[in-house]
């Protein structure tokens, strides 16, 4: 007896055919492994490119509101610069009209005591007094019809400006709310 044995055709066939098999599916997992990682890829760049398209839109909508808050904030520096030289002009004229009053009422005061001195008797020292008196008092009254004026006219001159800003703001808040 021979102890050479010669492999059945049908087992070489098999064991052929078998290692075809395991070549055949370690190649079409090496492919599907390939094309996983190629769509892997490609998702991951689609991703990134979703990323950067969305840090650019987050980016362009900060720098929008960055610009607008400059903006917002200029004007306002703006009203007030305004509003300041306005209530500046207001009390210059304020103090000119206190200092030239005042001047005035000065002056009067000092003729109203050359007149007491020239006095030569109760009656005409009394006379004298009274129409001291009269003339202080309708000064001190139109001094404050005057002043009342003048400082309305700062507080609305100071007012004016700040309302208009006001009123832009409302409109801007009301568009961005709206939008």
């Amino acid at each position: 007896m021979s102890t050479n044995k010669k492999p059945v055709p049908s087992v070489k066939a098999a064991v052929t055919q078998t290692a075809a098999n395991i070549e055949n599916f370690t190649k079409a997992g090496v492919d599907a492994a390939r094309e996983n990682i190629a769509i892997t890829r490609d998702e991951a760049v689609r991703n990134q490119e979703k990323i950067v398209e969305a840090s650019r839109d987050h980016m362009e909508q900060f720098q929008s509101g960055v610009k607008e808050i400059s903006a917002f904030g200029k004007q306002h520096l703006e009203t007030l610069v305004e509003t300041g030289k306005s209530v500046t002009e207001t009390a210059k004229e304020l103090h000119e009209q206190l200092v030239a009053e005042t001047n005035e009422l000065y002056s009067e005061n000092v003729q109203f005591s050359k007149e007491l001195l020239a006095c030569r008797n109760l009656g005409d020292l009394a006379e004298v007094q009274s129409r001291a008196m009269q003339s202080n008092l309708t000064r001190f009254f139109d001094t404050t019809a005057r002043l009342t004026d003048v400082w309305f006219k700062l507080a609305t001159t100071a007012a004016e400006p700040m309302s208009q800003q006001a009123n832009q703001v409302a409109e801007r808040l009301k568009k961005n709310l709206a939008a």
